[in-house]
């Protein structure tokens, strides 16, 4: 997904910044024949958010800095229905929120860096439309809390050829642990009020930990080279959700940098990300009355990024 970044000095020791990024972007479509489908058929999660920045230069050592974000999400889900027969189900819900971020990068010396940052938390009340054939259509709302987080990063300059990059990040996803999908409006005999769908997920906190380091191959070209580990928030097999599954992620990663003229330079990347084999064993009311489904399995998944980045300095 693209993003877009934007800074200007405004004083010798202020500088403003706006960001326009995608932070989440998960999707998953089944088969129409998946055994799974009265759990999710079609499940997707986008945000958009743009985040205006300040940072000062406090002295030669210490900057600080922070913004105001605003994030818009969408959130749908697809599914079977069971009311006697297999019926569609559609969600589609939408939302804004505002949130906020801080920093402070500290100068060690005359080689080494360390960045401290926290973003915090966003709260959502996603609402939108339910539909399900053959009942009838109603509204519904989700009321969510994206997590807030901690990230520590660090870089040495070891000599004219080598920079060692480090980073670890706190994500307070268990925040996020039972989420109901209320009726604002009736649907079919069900009424406004009545809980339509929940996800149990249950999350616990997570962590990523990386390291990477730059070689100046030459004055205009830098090779780039990283690996990382993502925990994922899902705490076990029962509340691995069909509609988005997770697992533990190793990542790595290699790129360059290109100096193309004074101005520009161009960023280009590859990553490949390892899931971790991973089980599922979903329990989950997928109908009238209290119908139960089951879904057993394990998920294999791999996934490979490739990214390209313009800098141009004015």
């Amino acid at each position: 997904m693209p993003n877009a970044y934007m800074s200007w000095q405004l004083g010798e020791r202020l500088w403003a910044g706006i960001g326009l990024t995608v932070p989440f972007g998960l999707k998953a479509t089944y088969d129409p024949t998946f055994i799974g489908r009265f759990q999710s058929q079609k499940s997707q999660l986008q945000t958009y958010d743009i985040n205006p920045s300040l940072a000062f230069k406090v002295n030669d050592w210490l900057s600080l800095g922070g913004g105001i974000s605003y994030q818009y999400a969408r959130l749908g889900l697809d599914r079977s229905f069971f009311a006697g027969t297999a019926r569609a189900q559609t969600v589609s819900l939408h939302d804004g929120a505002w949130g906020w971020n801080a920093g402070a990068m500290f100068k060690l010396g005359k080689d080494t860096r360390v960045g401290l940052t926290y973003r915090s938390t966003l709260n959502y009340d996603l609402a939108g439309g339910i539909t399900v054939a053959g009942v009838g259509t109603a509204t519904g709302k989700v009321s969510l809390s994206m997590p807030d987080s901690v990230s520590l990063g660090i870089s040495h300059q070891l000599n004219d050829k080598w920079q060692l990059l480090g980073d670890a990040t706190w994500t307070h996803w268990s925040r996020i642990q039972n989420v109901p999908l209320f009726l604002t409006s009736q649907l079919g005999t069900s009424p406004a009020g009545a809980v339509s769908d929940t996800l149990d997920l249950q999350f616990k906190d997570g962590y990523r930990f990386g390291v990477g380091a730059n070689y100046r191959w030459t004055d205009n070209f830098t090779l780039k080279l990283g690996v990382a580990y993502d925990r994922s928030p899902v705490p076990d097999a029962a509340h691995r959700s069909v509609f988005l599954p997770d697992a533990d992620r190793t990542w790595l990663s290699f790129g360059g940098k290109h100096q193309l003229t004074k101005s520009g330079v161009l960023d280009v990347g590859y990553a490949r990300v390892f899931l971790k084999d991973a089980d599922t064993l979903r329990v989950k009311t997928v109908g009238v009355a209290g119908a139960q489904g089951i879904v057993s399995g394990s998920y294999k998944a791999h996934v490979d990024i490739v990214s390209l980045q313009y800098t141009h300095s004015f």
